[in-house]
């Protein structure tokens, strides 16, 4: 499946200090982070709430999760909870609609649960990897930002 996008492309900039990720939305920003209720996901729905942004969805399967991100960014108006799993491309397509930026944070890390699961860590890491781009294609996403946490560093197995 190919998109092609006409129109100007909304930009949300980002760039990484020694204090940690700062984001910069200009007025178009609307951006839809996978995995949204986990560590790296809430830190950054709260600092792109913070600068501004005109829109955060946060993805993910987890609705008490969702409550918590939404009571700790105190049900701010320009964050919407999408309750969904990137095992899921409809639920993908349909969360990435108006989205200028995607952020997959989405991921199943813990080692121990992975070794016992590979089936699962493979539809959810590696599927819904491909899932989250096919989407963002589908729905014209133009930018799309793939990311790991520390897990990712000097793996040792295929688990991490």
């Amino acid at each position: 499946m190919t998109a092609t996008h006409t129109g100007p492309m909304p930009t949300v900039s980002f760039h990484v200090t020694t204090s940690g990720m700062a984001a910069r939305p200009d007025e178009h920003g609307a951006v839809c982070i996978t995995g949204g209720t986990g560590s790296l996901g809430r830190a950054l729905t709260m600092r792109l709430l913070a600068a501004g942004c005109r829109r955060v969805v946060v993805f993910s399967r987890d609705e008490v999760k969702q409550a918590e991100v939404d009571a700790r960014c105190g049900s701010h108006p320009n964050l919407r909870c999408f309750l969904g799993d990137v095992r899921d491309p409809p639920r993908l397509e349909e969360a990435f609609h108006g989205i200028s930026t995607v952020i997959h944070a989405a991921a199943l890390k813990r080692v121990d649960a992975a070794s016992y699961n590979p089936g699962e860590v493979v539809k959810t890491n590696i599927l819904g990897a491909m899932h989250v781009a096919q989407a963002a294609t589908a729905a014209r996403v133009p930018r799309v930002l793939f990311l790991s946490t520390d897990k990712a560093v000097a793996p040792t197995t295929i688990y991490g």
